[in-house]
């Protein structure tokens, strides 16, 4: 998250694709006022509607104290409450939630914890929701995890496209941690290296 200085200097220099960058993860509205005071556009450029409501400052520290709090626990095998500060992030985001790369990397950690606890029936629920959201479609991570839940529950169609999707976006090194089966089964369905 780039700080209100950071966000300053790169106004100054006009609109460039490090600010389009900005609204990816939701901006602040003390940043969005900087943008705003630094002419990059103003309220009749832009529709209320294109854009998503934008997270206040309160919100986006207590959003960030969350994942870090979900990593922690996932990275302790504590995937109950890493689903629980997961979800207690969804309901800080404005709605429609789908809109932020938050809500994509919440629904990607819940679905992460419940594959860690074999709960592949969950874990699909809320990787294809993940899918849905901002710069869900296309992540190789979600379509990796994916794949994987689908192979697990014996649905080898889904499995193979998904896997195929992580492998086109992210290359054979996305396979590189995960158990050597996955990659095996896309290799019988796919000609990759």
């Amino acid at each position: 998250m780039a700080t209100d200085d950071e966000v300053r200097k790169l106004a100054a220099k006009g609109w460039s694709d490090e600010i389009d960058a900005l609204f990816e993860n939701g901006l602040p509205d003390s940043q969005m006022k900087i943008l705003k005071e630094a002419g990059l556009f103003d309220d009749d450029d832009v529709a209320d509607d294109d854009l998503p409501p934008p997270i206040d400052d309160d919100a986006d520290m207590a959003i960030q104290d969350l994942l870090e709090q979900a990593e922690g626990f996932f990275a302790g095998s504590n995937f109950d409450d890493a689903i629980g500060a997961f979800n207690d992030i969804l309901k800080l985001l404005p709605e429609p939630h789908f809109e932020y790369d938050y809500a994509t990397r919440a629904y990607t950690g819940i679905g992460d914890a419940y594959f860690s606890k074999r709960d592949y029936q969950n874990c699909l629920a809320a990787l294809e929701t993940a899918k849905r959201c901002d710069g869900g479609l296309g992540n190789p991570f979600v379509h990796l995890r994916l794949g994987q839940a689908y192979l697990k529950l014996g649905n080898e169609e889904n499995a193979a496209d998904n896997l195929m999707r992580a492998y086109m976006a992210g290359g054979g090194e996305v396979f590189d941690e995960e158990a050597p089966e996955f990659l095996a089964f896309l290799r019988t369905k796919a000609m990759i290296e």
